[in-house]
């Protein structure tokens, strides 16, 4: 085959195919949402190579295929609709009032807002809501784990912390010290937003997926790999006696 194909298949998906070309000099893949491939590639590289590259990279396209967080789902923002938090489902309930308002009170989402038949006025309140929700309760684990991996495996006492609504990752890392979690994590049980922590925190030692980060990640959590295995399909608790009710109690948030 010496033309790149439209899709490939793995692991039972078609994978649509992108090239990208630009004046870059290397080869590159990337696995987006989707999910879909993107190649990108030095201008005159030939096709026959880049086949090559794709088929050789199946394993690395199957394993992070595992690792995508699912697509966020389209909400509507109406009464009743779903929206987890901290591992626990959560209806929906729009209230008319002058000042925006959110809270959680007898088991709903009550959203109050000046015009609640309007979706984007809930939306919007309920997104400030969780990105605030997911602050407190990201800084709260911070202030748990950052202390104890600075003293067994020797990572910075106080990490800085930053928040991001990302599609491809749960978390990242830098070397200056700069760890970053998704905000739709706080949909999931504390104890999934600790693994994704301790994995970020291990970075600030390890930059890398080695033996050697992983002897770190073990080190902190034992298991570890059951966490991992939950995030990758989807799951919102770690067990079924993980709930949200095992986790701090959210706030609330108005104008």
């Amino acid at each position: 085959m010496n033309r790149l194909p439209a899709e490939l298949e793995v692991a039972g998906q078609a994978l649509p195919i992108v090239l990208r070309r630009s004046r870059r000099r290397t080869v590159a893949l990337h696995l987006l949402p989707g999910p879909e491939l993107q190649v990108r590639a030095p201008r005159h590289c030939p096709e026959s190579v880049l086949v090559g590259f794709l088929f050789s990279r199946r394993g690395w396209i199957q394993r992070h295929l595992q690792r995508l967080p699912p697509p966020a789902p389209q909400n509507e923002y109406r009464a009743g609709e779903a929206h987890p938090l901290l591992g626990r489902a959560y209806p929906l309930a729009p209230l008319q009032a002058p000042r925006r308002r959110v809270r959680l009170a007898d088991g709903r989402l009550r959203v109050a807002v000046p015009a609640p038949g309007d979706s984007e006025q809930v939306a919007r309140a309920l997104q400030a809501w969780y990105r605030a929700e997911a602050a407190r309760v990201f800084q709260e684990r911070l202030e748990h784990w950052g202390p104890l991996a600075a003293a067994r495996i020797g990572t910075p006492p106080a990490p800085r912390l930053r928040l991001r609504r990302m599609r491809r990752r749960w978390g990242s890392c830098t070397g200056s010290g700069v760890v970053t979690l998704n905000t739709r994590l706080v949909e999931r049980c504390r104890c999934l937003i600790d693994y994704v922590l301790v994995h970020e925190l291990c970075h600030l030692r390890e930059l890398n997926h080695s033996p050697r980060f992983h002897a770190l990640v073990t080190e902190l959590m034992p298991d570890w790999r059951t966490h991992s295995e939950a995030l990758d399909r989807g799951a919102l608790v770690l067990s079924p006696g993980c709930t949200g009710t095992a986790c701090t109690v959210p706030g609330t948030v108005g104008d």
